[in-house]
C-alpha cells in the first residue's frame, strides 16, 4: 500500500504545517507479477480529511517498467481526469 499526503506549508515553515490531503493506493491482489491491479480513495481537507472525496481503479499497471510516481500519476488522471487543458 502507497499513501502519499499533502500538506501546505506557510511560508515554508514546516512547523505549521497542515495535511491537505491524502491518496492511499492500495494493490487489490488480482494482478499478476508483472502487472498490478490497484484501487484507491483520495481525500482532501474539506470538509474532514477522513471523508473520500474521489475513488480510482487502475488495471494492468506495469509495476517492472514503471514505478510509484507513474501509479500515483494514472490514479490521478482516472480520479479528477485532465484538468489542465
Amino acid at each position: 500500500m502507497l499513501k502519499v499526503n499533502i500538506e501546505l506549508w506557510p511560508y515554508g515553515d514546516e512547523s505549521k504545517k497542515k495535511l491537505i490531503g491524502t491518496a492511499i493506493i492500495g494493490n487489490d491482489g488480482s494482478g499478476t507479477p508483472s502487472t498490478g491491479n490497484y484501487r484507491a480513495a483520495i481525500s482532501k481537507r474539506y470538509p474532514h480529511i477522513s471523508q473520500i472525496w474521489k475513488r480510482a481503479r487502475y488495471m494492468g499497471f506495469p509495476r517492472k517498467k514503471r514505478n510509484a510516481w507513474d501509479l500515483l500519476y494514472l490514479i490521478l488522471k482516472e480520479a479528477v481526469g485532465d484538468r489542465n487543458k
